[in-house]
């Protein structure tokens, strides 16, 4: 194979100061050169492996077989130039330069970290399809409204400071980051929370189908029907996802990336709702389900920018993450179907966990 190196520049150069024995077809044992000009050089091949020698063995009209070579020990070098060639048999170590050790942090392994903060989110209307024994009906472009509870973080208020923990709509993240190579894998609990029903939310959306006996097929406000309407029970968001991580600013005062990615993941839940009984305009029914299930799917695209500290132990990082989802669930004693799509802007604060040992290997510059 041809290879044009700064090695073997130093040898064409050795070749035109040094000058040349007349030429032959025979292979050297060692790199040899006399009084005389090489005029013309113009080619420098490198044998390393028996193919490649028996190649250049017959390019340079050399008998047939080839001699061999133990090139765990030696590469073989030819020349041509014009009118001419060279064979010239070395040991690996004179042509090849010396190794170097890895610099610190140039092979890494894997980093772990955690993080946690709050978000806010802006949810997108959607239609919901609401198939019980008193209706079934399909309410269009229904508004979703955040319930954020960020009033758990004001701790000279909130007596319960654990519950900051659970009830605003914060990101849980655990995040593995391959150094090297410049991506990461993650998981992450996020957990949604939003209204359907309450006073001026929906008031006015078309309603199609049957409501408790009674055809339907124009404006209708939501909260005659249901008083209370919510997917906050236990709603969870788990996904898992990748990124490519992208330095941006790196110094003494620490380090900036930017990394977009891409996840899949499972909503986990289930609803909570109160009918207003049709018959007794003040007696309500609740449903509120035992047990939390899969109800739903969603793929999300994320933007991050992450500030690390020197060190990288603590980081800061903004998020942008936008969902598409989709949701299956039961309410009262039947069933909904909606989409829940969404926007979400988290700020949260990450600590590194572990971090794998850096091994030092012996890199070639070749």
């Amino acid at each position: 194979m041809n290879v044009k190196t700064p090695a073997c520049a130093v040898l064409l150069l050795s070749l035109a100061l040094l000058g040349a024995a007349p030429l032959r077809a025979q292979l050297n044992e060692e790199w040899t050169a006399s009084s005389g000009t090489w005029a013309g050089a113009k080619d420098i091949v490198v044998a390393g492996a028996d193919a490649d020698w028996r190649s250049l063995w017959a390019r340079a009209g050399g008998a047939a077989p080839a001699p061999a070579v133990d090139f765990k020990r030696y590469l073989v070098t030819g020349v041509f130039f014009d009118g001419g060639y060279s064979l010239h048999r070395q040991p690996r170590e004179a042509l090849l330069p010396a190794p170097r050790a890895a610099k610190d942090g140039e092979d890494k392994g894997w980093d772990f970290s955690l993080s946690f903060g709050p978000g806010r989110t802006i949810y997108m209307p959607t239609d919901i399809r609401v198939k019980t024994s008193d209706m079934d009906v399909v309410f269009k472009h229904v508004e979703i409204r955040e319930r954020h509870s960020m009033e758990y973080y004001d701790f000279t208020t909130n007596p319960q400071p654990l519950r900051a923990l659970d009830e605003p709509t914060n990101a849980f993240r655990l995040t593995a980051e391959n150094k090297r190579h410049g991506y990461t894998v993650y998981l992450q609990l996020f957990h949604p929370k939003f209204l359907v029903s309450a006073p001026g939310l929906n008031e006015n959306v078309t309603a199609v189908g049957t409501v408790q006996g009674k055809a339907v097929d124009g404006p209708l406000d939501i909260n005659t029907v249901f008083p209370k309407y919510q997917l906050t029970y236990g709603l969870v968001n788990i996904s898992a996802g990748a990124e490519k991580v992208i330095p941006l600013v790196s110094g003494k005062a620490g380090s900036l990336v930017y990394a977009p990615g891409v996840s899949g993941g499972v909503f986990i839940g289930s609803s909570d709702a109160v009918l207003r009984d049709p018959a007794e305009a003040n007696t309500l029914k609740e449903f509120r389900a035992q047990h939390l299930k899969p109800i739903g799917a969603s793929v999300s695209l994320t933007n991050r920018l992450t500030y690390a500290i020197p060190g990288e132990r603590v980081n800061l990082s903004l998020t942008h993450t936008l969902t598409g989802g989709e949701l299956d669930y039961g309410i009262l004693d039947g069933t909904a179907h909606q989409n829940l799509s969404y926007q979400n802007l988290n700020v949260a604060v990450g600590v590194k966990l572990y971090k794998t040992k850096r091994k030092k290997k012996v890199i070639a510059d070749l």
